[in-house]
C-alpha cells in the first residue's frame, strides 16, 4: 500500500508541541515527544505512520512520523521489484490542496515546512477497513474494499 504524507522529525515535533528539544541520544525522549504528537494528530481526526529515513541501518535511528493524508493500493511484488527496495522510485507526485487542509487540520493552522513524502506500508494481514477509523479525515478513495 502506498502512504502518502509529510513527515515530521522529532525536533519538528517538540517544536510543533512547544516542549523542549529533542535528545537524540535518549530513546525515552522519544518516545515521549512521538507519543504526545500521536495523540496530536489522532484527536483532529488525523491518522500517522512511524516512518524511517531512509538511511535505515541504524535501526536505532528514531526516523520520524508521517502526517498520513492519503492511502492508495499497491503490490507489494511491485514494490519488491523495485532496486533494492528504493523508497524513491515509487510513484510519486506533488502536493495537493486536499493535503494542504489536512495538515493545517491536523496542526491546527500552524504554518510548518514539512517534506511531503510517498511511502510503501507493507500491510501484511491487515484489510485498508481495519486501520482507516470512522470520521478520519484522511483520503482513501484509491483503496479497494
Amino acid at each position: 500500500m502506498l502512504v502518502r504524507g509529510y513527515l515530521v522529525s522529532y525536533e519538528e515535533m517538540a517544536r510543533i508541541l512547544g516542549i523542549a528539544p529533542h535528545n537524540p541520544d535518549d530513546e525515552d525522549d522519544c518516545s515521549r515527544i512521538g507519543f504526545k504528537f500521536v495523540k496530536l494528530v489522532r484527536d483532529r481526526k488525523g491518522l500517522e505512520e512511524i516512518a524511517r529515513h531512509p538511511d535505515y541501518l541504524d535501526l536505532r535511528s528514531p526516523g520520524g512520523i508521517l502526517i498520513v493524508t492519503e492511502y492508495a493500493e499497491y503490490s507489494g511484488y511491485r514494490f519488491v521489484d523495485l532496486d533494492k527496495y528504493d523508497q524513491s522510485k515509487l510513484p510519486q507526485r506533488e502536493e495537493n490542496e486536499r493535503d494542504k487542509e489536512i495538515k493545517a487540520v491536523v496542526l491546527d493552522g500552524r504554518q510548518v515546512e514539512l517534506p511531503f513524502v510517498t511511502c510503501y506500508k507493507d500491510d501484511g494481514y491487515v484489510t485498508p477497513r481495519e486501520i482507516i477509523p470512522q470520521g478520519c479525515i484522511v483520503d482513501t478513495t484509491l483503496l479497494k474494499y
